[in-house]
């Protein structure tokens, strides 16, 4: 019955105030606190005091529920600026002065930008001739951005010039799968392929890099002529023609070398 009902205590009130108003997003301190004049009847004073540690307490908790849900993203080797700019980010989400959205699309776009930036990283390596050193440095970006195809074929590269042929394999059929006219991947796969003795795998890969290089630009015939050639198919053809060497061949020696050649990363 409505007589038997407890009667709410000032400090229930303002439980129930505080609960209520800070499960809508979007809720300030000076909405809480005007509340609790209104409502419990508190001075200013107090009202905006309680509405301050209210907030601030939820918007902490918030903030941990957050960081744990992007500890995974968190964990990526960020460089200080761009992992103050995520943690801002984080604490105006739990503020309620950001949505989610912005939140992920700044991320996303932290991301991009870390990936580039340790691939310069990577191709500097290079020319130092610190193939361990980059390799690193393109596992990492890859980790920031897997799609990074210029990282892909930069990887598989040094995974070539590293003789892990099977995970540079990997890495060109990744880059083959976006561009499937690439022409100088698949011939760099069939390098990679003819080097583990998959030799039939090569040969595809050497003749469908050989139709479609008629349409090599100036820089990739010119490069061509440099090393010799009257044209990047002739350059193409001379692998493929080395195949007929080995092909029908299946002595102690080449199965040595399959041995050789098939190392795997352990990574």
């Amino acid at each position: 019955m409505w007589w038997n009902k407890k009667k709410e205590s000032l400090e229930e009130k303002i439980v129930r105030i505080v609960k209520d108003s800070v499960s809508k997003t979007g809720t300030t301190i000076t909405e809480v606190a005007e509340r609790l004049k209104k409502e419990a009847g508190l001075s200013d004073k107090a009202a905006l005091g309680i509405a301050e540690i209210a907030l601030s307490k939820i918007s902490t908790k918030k903030e941990e529920v957050l960081k744990s849900e992007l500890a995974s993203v968190l964990e990526l080797p960020f460089s200080k600026s761009h992992r103050d700019l995520i943690e801002k980010a984080i604490t105006n989400l739990s503020n309620n002065k950001t949505d989610s959205k912005e939140l992920s699309d700044s991320i996303f776009n932290i991301r991009l930008l870390e990936s580039e930036d340790w691939l310069l990283k990577g191709e500097k390596l290079i020319i130092q001739n610190k193939l361990n050193e980059a390799l690193d440095c393109f596992d990492i970006s890859l980790k920031f951005n897997q799609h990074n195809t210029s990282c892909l074929i930069e990887r598989g590269k040094v995974l070539q010039d590293l003789d892990f042929h099977k995970d540079a394999i990997k890495d060109f059929s990744k880059v083959i799968d976006e561009r499937p006219n690439d022409f100088s991947i698949i011939y760099l796969r069939g390098c990679s392929y003819m080097k583990i003795w998959e030799l039939k795998n090569a040969e595809n890969d050497f003749n469908k890099a050989i139709q479609l290089s008629v349409n090599a630009n100036e820089r990739q015939t010119r490069a061509a002529k440099e090393n010799g050639f009257d044209s990047v198919a002739s350059m193409y053809r001379r692998m493929l023609n080395m195949l007929t060497i080995f092909k029908d061949d299946d002595t102690e020696f080449i199965e040595q070398m399959k041995m050789i050649n098939n190392k795997e990363r352990s990574v």
